[in-house]
């Protein structure tokens, strides 16, 4: 019963293993090896098949050298025509690629799932986008799902936006979760944690909003930025906490794997984004036990429950500020919060659960 995953458009497994991420974003996938029957992902690296080794049996469609981005995204489903002749259920990773799946649907009439992680026409339209770009984002994400047997949605209120922007039937609509993996990600008591120590977790880019956790920052005393990741803000974050003078450390992008080690020695987890989809990092820190303190926006808000698993903050310098400090003074809050998050986490987001609703999804359609 094979299922195959057509990849975010332009993103390959070496886009992963860059990113450190790709057990982490495959390892659903290598679960289902044994529970559902074959897998193979559509990617757009050449290259992709040297990854075969560290998959564990998946397999791997990649993009055929001297085929671009835009036209693999047109002829995938004749180029990969015998394998998705033989596919019982077809998947898209995110709706921006989708578009790939959904000729695949109707050219080989197999059912399709569209997962969508995100709101990707109303994260486009916060950074800023318009016009005819902007308008076929949306066209795009409306064939998407419209086109799509099953939606999967990472959180109800993803859902309940694509329904209000797209009129897509709520009948259609499964929420399955991101997933941790509690056993790397977990507290680790022997770990000496770092007195004043804030950390960030995620891409160096506009919607993460780190200006504001800098200019928090520069109200308290005593405290240190560790930043993990890279992106093109990078230069720009350097020069503000400088100019603030913040103290502050990017560590640059490393392997998921290396990141437990990191959580435990914070005092504080800080994401202080505009929007998020379903945030990984966040719930990585949860599972850890790390207090975590966030922006009261879409995403955030899905995961946190205020004074009870986290710390939820006005999008502004003070309240930010406000929220670290409380947090900071009062060490039996923050056990407190980092217990009931990893409880949170554990009960509803382990990889064991999330592969459960996952299976519940594929095995709906594939009867």
């Amino acid at each position: 019963m094979p299922l195959i995953v057509f990849f975010t458009y332009r993103v390959s497994l070496s886009t992963w293993a860059e990113r450190g991420i790709i057990e982490r974003e495959t390892a659903v996938y290598r679960r289902l090896l044994s529970e559902f029957g074959p897998v193979s992902f559509v990617t757009y690296g050449p290259h992709d098949g040297e990854f075969r080794e560290r998959l564990g049996g998946i397999g791997i469609l990649p993009r055929p050298s001297g085929l671009g981005a835009p036209a693999m995204s047109v002829l995938a489903p004749w180029v990969y025509r015998r394998r998705l002749r033989e596919a019982t259920l077809l998947k898209a990773n995110q709706p921006s690629g989708a578009w790939t799946a959904v000729l695949a649907k109707w050219m080989w009439r197999k059912p399709l799932i569209v997962r969508c992680g995100y709101r990707w026409s109303y994260n486009r339209a916060q950074d800023g986008g318009r016009g005819v770009r902007q308008r076929l984002v949306v066209l795009l994400e409306r064939l998407a799902v419209r086109a799509a047997d099953l939606v999967v949605v990472t959180t109800p209120d993803v859902g309940e936006y694509l329904q209000a922007m797209h009129g897509l039937d709520a009948r259609r609509i499964r929420v399955v979760p991101n997933h941790v993996d509690v056993d790397l990600f977990a507290p680790a008591p022997t770990e000496p944690k770092e007195k004043g120590l804030l950390l960030f977790v995620g891409r160096l880019s506009p919607e993460k909003n780190l200006p504001l956790l800098i200019d928090a920052a520069a109200q308290l005393a005593d405290v240190r930025l560790q930043i993990v990741g890279d992106g093109a803000e990078r230069s720009r974050l350097a020069a503000l906490t400088a100019a603030r003078g913040v103290r502050a450390e990017f560590v640059g992008t490393i392997d998921n794997a290396r990141l437990p080690r990191l959580l435990n020695r914070a005092e504080v987890f800080v994401l202080p984004s505009r929007y998020e989809g379903h945030p990984k990092a966040l719930l990585e820190a949860m599972a850890c036990a790390v207090p975590v303190v966030g922006t009261d926006v879409p995403g955030i808000r899905d995961v946190v429950r205020h004074g009870e698993t986290g710390w939820l903050c006005p999008e502004d310098p003070g309240g930010l500020a406000e929220g670290l400090r409380t947090l900071l003074d009062d060490g039996a809050l923050r056990a407190r919060l980092g217990a009931n998050a990893r409880a949170d986490v554990t009960r509803s987001y382990s990889l064991d659960a999330v592969t459960r609703r996952e299976l519940d999804v594929i095995r709906e359609l594939a009867r």
